[in-house]
């Protein structure tokens, strides 16, 4: 199963085909390679001349995402049945008390905490080398945003876990104080979000489970504040904003062949622009450097529900 990383850099778009299944990217600290990771264990280091160099993560476990500490670059690997590793000079492996499929990992901009999120509502906390369990969410936790500016998240959900039990679908984290808040409910999968670099608010992306028309929302610390644009059948799962606050990526997948297609749209405060759109390849991570450089990636068996 093949995969893309598409490289927008100054308006124009390259892709480059890598073999097998990859889920989740991260800039490396110096911002001039990307690690990829996916199924069985694959992870690979892709440099901007598209030079890709096979890396040995010790493990035959699909992978799901990764995060770099900006402050030493230390990666932080989650993936199913509970997998989570660091990945600096030597490979650790850490403990956690789950065996649910882990979605999402991210370190907050200090690198001293990283949130990761889950199957089943798991959320868990990394901080001086040991793992605790946060919080009471009941779905699928699918992506976690840290605000820059303060020791907060962003954490987004399925709206329904086991049984269409009614879950919220989005829930704000202050790390300081140790505290869960529930911000939204609705019938929408919340799944993208990320914070605008000047803190000033978040775009969160999903869709309606019902309507299926996609959703893109303005989160400004008291109410989300939806975005105009054609969403029928659009599943946006992922924003990334661009490091100076000018543009937010948001890229789609689809939930069954013949709905919808795989783009990348770009957000400028006003209006969204599609700078690439595929009927094959389908999204389900994107992560600008700060050199502003936008690297998605997007592959035929990526599905909204597996993102």
């Amino acid at each position: 199963m093949p995969t893309i990383a598409v490289l927008y850099e100054k308006g124009k778009v390259r892709t480059i085909e890598l073999s097998g299944h990859l889920r989740g990217i991260a800039w490396d600290l110096n911002d001039d390679s990307a690690i990829l990771v996916g199924d069985y264990g694959k992870m690979l280091r892709v440099f901007s001349d598209q030079t890709v160099r096979r890396l040995d993560s010790g493990t035959a476990t699909h992978l799901r995402s990764i995060s770099a500490n900006p402050n030493d670059g230390n990666l932080l690997i989650a993936g199913n049945s509970g997998t989570l590793f660091s990945l600096a000079e030597i490979k650790t492996r850490i403990q956690v008390p789950t065996f649910e499929n882990l979605r999402t990992v991210s370190w907050n901009a200090q690198g001293t905490t990283a949130l990761i999120g889950g199957n089943s509502g798991v959320l868990l906390k990394y901080a001086n080398s040991s793992v605790h369990s946060l919080g009471d969410g009941r779905a699928n936790l699918r992506r976690i945003a840290w605000h820059l500016h303060d020791n907060c998240t962003l954490i987004t959900s399925n709206c329904f876990a086991e049984q269409f039990l009614p879950s919220p679908n989005l829930f704000l984290y202050d790390s300081d104080k140790e505290q869960l808040r529930v911000l939204n409910e609705s019938q929408a999968d919340f799944i993208g979000v990320d914070g605008e670099p000047n803190g000033e608010f978040a775009l969160v992306a999903g869709y309606d489970v019902v309507w299926h028309t996609g959703l893109i929302g303005q989160f400004d610390g008291a109410k989300l504040t939806p975005l105009q644009f054609e969403n029928k059948q659009v599943y946006p799962v992922t924003v990334a904003w661009d490091p100076s606050g000018k543009l937010a990526a948001i890229c789609t997948a689809i939930t069954q062949p013949g709905m919808g297609t795989g783009s990348i749209r770009l957000w400028n405060g006003q209006k969204l622009t599609t700078v690439f759109e595929s009927d094959r390849y389908y999204f389900s991570a994107a992560t600008w450097n700060h050199y502003g450089t936008l690297l998605p990636l997007a592959s035929p068996a990526n599905r909204v529900f597996s993102c």
